[in-house]
């Protein structure tokens, strides 16, 4: 598994899933209220994981 784009790209999509957790708060049924600082923070760093993870596993799989 080492070097393997697999691992990466998994934790691109969690990070993504992270993300849209946030951004749509599930049990609430509304966008409202908009995200505090805190949770603009979470959501800036769940979309910077993801972002980097994606462009690792890229990187990796064009190693092959």
């Amino acid at each position: 598994m080492e070097g393997s784009p697999r691992r990466p790209g998994v934790i691109a999509g969690l990070g993504g899933l992270v993300a849209v957790l946030i951004a749509a708060r599930p049990g609430l049924g509304r966008f409202e209220p908009t995200l505090d600082r805190l949770g603009v923070a979470a959501l800036i760093l769940a979309l910077g994981t993801a972002a980097l993870a994606a462009a690792h596993a890229v990187h990796l799989a064009r190693a092959r």
